[in-house]
């Protein structure tokens, strides 16, 4: 049977106002080996490596998408060889110099054969549609929507809502996931409270 677990959400905005090449992570609690962990960081760049002081984990950045926020949300995922114990630090390197707060969540999943297909869509209205197949199933399908409003509410409809939201420039943006049993077309989906622009992405493991 395939899981997947919300395990941590990091929202340090100390580093708002202070140009930076990267931050760390501290892991809360006990991560075995034979896991993948996935981190959805939202920044003003992408994240472009990640590493650990436990040794010989290797991190994959999966996916990178800029959102209509001029905001790029970047997926990174690791399938443990070695345990993450509590007070490993993770740390993730940008491209360049960032100037936002470092947020995000971390997940954890049995997924951990391959990572799939992916998709990001942007609109306005209230319906979110970010549609694309996945060939491989089951699969864990991460992703997130962002939405202009600071009154505007998110309902995912058949994706699970985390209910970690970063507000930032009038804008929300609201972490999902979704276990996906057959192959072929899945979406995001959705409403919104109110006609606004939004963006949305996803990216597929199994």
């Amino acid at each position: 049977m395939i899981w997947v677990y919300f395990y941590l959400k990091f929202n340090d905005m100390r580093n708002t106002l202070t140009a930076h090449t990267s931050f760390d992570i501290v892991v809360a609690e006990d991560i075995p080996a034979g896991v993948r962990v996935v981190i959805l960081n939202k920044s003003i760049t992408s994240i472009t490596s990640c590493s650990d002081d436990a040794g010989g984990n290797t991190w994959i950045v999966d996916y990178s998408i800029t959102t209509d926020a001029s905001r790029v949300v970047t997926f990174v995922s690791c399938v443990l060889s070695t345990p993450l114990l509590a007070g490993t630090v993770i740390t993730c390197t940008y491209g360049y110099n960032a100037t936002t707060g470092d947020t995000g969540i971390i997940l954890k999943t049995n997924a951990v054969t391959g990572f799939g297909e992916n998709k990001a869509s942007t609109g306005y209205g209230t319906s979110i549609s970010c549609v694309n197949s996945i060939t491989n199933a089951p699969a864990v399908s991460v992703g997130f929507v962002t939405a202009r409003g600071t009154s505007t509410i998110y309902s995912a409809g058949a994706w699970t809502t985390l209910g970690v939201e970063a507000e930032e420039n009038l804008y929300k943006l609201y972490y999902v996931y979704n276990i996906d049993f057959e192959a072929g077309a899945i979406n995001i989906g959705g409403t919104l409270s109110a006609s606004v622009n939004w963006g949305a992405g996803w990216q597929s493991y199994y």
